[in-house]
């Protein structure tokens, strides 16, 4: 049986302080750093920006 995929997440806070953390840094980030500001935190599965995102929340 797999375990939960979300288990490792941070809490919503913390992720989406995370997220604006990295939207800011273009040359490591770029897919991230596409958002634009007042929208929702939302990618296709299996993206760029998804992968950026998963990468960055499961450290």
């Amino acid at each position: 049986m797999l375990g939960n995929p979300l288990a490792n997440m941070p809490h919503p806070r913390e992720a989406r302080k995370k997220l604006r953390t990295a939207a800011r840094d273009k040359k490591n980030c770029p897919a991230l750093a596409a958002h634009k500001p007042r929208t929702p935190w939302q990618w296709v599965n299996g993206s760029d920006g998804d992968k950026e995102m998963r990468k960055l929340l499961t450290k």
